[in-house]
């Protein structure tokens, strides 16, 4: 299995775990975030295609990646990123609910892994992860300082590299539960209706009618 991420900088791979950590943080919020959205008027796919395409396209890239030698870490993406796009476009597609029907025990079960694997990598595995780069590669370690400001000829504050560290690692604590608290409340108001136009509203935007017959609207 090849190192997926490239070696554009030197500190990519060294950082591989920290940075593998933030993709799946990305992740589950973008799959949260088409949860919050409203499904699509016009399906994507349906669940039979979703299901089927995400077989397909999983042996595909099981097998291009194992006869492509020279391409194996392309595929690799090439098939994450398809069973991603397969997956939100199923998300997107679902069917309406309706704000009476009741969760079930099943779905409150499913949502409760996938919130709690969520907590995990944003609360856990990213400020753990960002503290062993820090350590290991950065070398943020208390007998290293900061020299601020650089100049020598003006009286310098020194700070330890691992006040540094140690204020970054608080701050992702702070940007996660700011996001938390901003997602909870969006997620209680997903299923309240939306305001409908005023009488009149969509008429007096009306320009003209179309060869076809259809009315024109003003851009806006």
């Amino acid at each position: 299995m090849p190192n997926l991420l490239p070696d554009w900088a030197p500190w990519i791979q060294p950082a591989g775990r920290l940075l593998w950590s933030l993709i799946l943080t990305g992740v589950g919020f973008a799959f949260v975030g088409a949860l919050l959205r409203p499904p699509l008027e016009r399906k994507l796919v349906t669940v039979r295609q979703a299901v089927l395409g995400s077989v397909v396209v999983l042996v595909v890239g099981i097998l291009a990646a194992r006869f492509i030698s020279d391409l194996q870490t392309v595929m690799i993406w090439l098939t994450l990123g398809a069973l991603f796009a397969i997956a939100m476009a199923a998300v997107l597609s679902r069917d309406p609910r309706s704000p009476d029907r009741r969760t079930t025990w099943a779905e409150a079960m499913a949502g409760s892994t996938a919130v709690f694997a969520l907590f995990v990598v944003i609360y856990g595995v990213v400020p753990h992860e960002w503290l062993e780069f820090a350590n290991s590669y950065l070398n943020m370690s208390t007998d290293r300082f900061v020299k601020w400001p650089p100049w020598p000829f003006y009286d310098t504050v020194k700070l330890p590299y691992s006040a540094v560290r140690d204020s970054v690692a608080a701050l992702i604590y702070v940007v996660f539960v700011v996001l938390n608290l901003m997602l909870w409340t969006r997620w209680q108001q997903r299923l309240q209706p939306r305001p409908e136009p005023a009488a009149g509203a969509e008429e007096a935007t009306v320009l003209r009618t179309s060869r076809f017959g259809r009315p024109l609207k003003a851009k806006t």
